[in-house]
């Protein structure tokens, strides 16, 4: 599967590049749609450090946008694609961040606080991200009781198929996504001209 990574650019493009190229009106609607999204992020009191990220993960050639409200643990990563018109798929993560996991091409999202430690797989089918596989264990903060869990998509499981399963998921590269890109009016208006690397 395809899989490119655009970091915004803020200077200018090369001067060889064409005008044609820069002009609102031959942009690809992807980039209109999303630059309006960012714009409005950007321009919201709620979103000082804001963020984002593009990146195609359904091989379509057209990025997928991961919009991060803040690096606070609260904040969440909003996720975009682009079927004819921008779809919000969702709302994911913590810190702002979701990853790619690259071995299986798969959105995660996970999050650990005082010894509980959750993690969700998801994969983009169509307009709607499906979750696919949940663990949660609070091993840190149950450690020596009886009342360490190991759950598998919500079921009470032992912790032998606990690690089995989470095994075959360690080791995989993730691409974290969501915080790549500082989020400004000049920021989102780049992503409209296609001023991206």
């Amino acid at each position: 599967m395809k899989k490119e990574l655009f970091i915004v650019a803020t200077a200018l493009l090369p001067t060889g590049c064409s005008d044609a190229w820069n002009s609102e009106e031959n942009s690809p609607y992807w980039q209109a749609e999303y630059s309006a999204i960012l714009l409005d992020f950007a321009n919201s009191s709620d979103n000082t450090d804001a963020a984002f990220s593009l990146l195609d993960i359904n091989g379509d050639d057209i990025p997928e946008l991961f919009v991060s409200q803040g690096t606070g643990r609260v904040e969440r990563c909003f996720v975009y694609t682009f079927l004819d018109e921008s779809v919000l798929l969702g709302e994911l993560g913590e810190y702002g961040y979701v990853g790619l996991d690259t071995a299986i091409d798969q959105l995660v999202a996970t999050d650990a606080v005082q010894g509980h430690d959750w993690r969700g797989y998801y994969e983009l089918r169509g307009d709607s991200l499906e979750f696919v596989q949940g663990f949660y264990n609070n091993y840190g903060a149950a450690e020596g009781t009886d009342e360490v869990e190991f759950h598998i998509n919500g079921e009470t499981v032992t912790e032998e198929e606990y690690m089995t399963a989470v095994a075959e998921y360690s080791g995989h590269e993730v691409l974290w996504l969501g915080r790549d890109n500082e989020l400004t009016a000049e920021t989102a208006s780049a992503v409209a001209m296609g001023e991206y690397n």
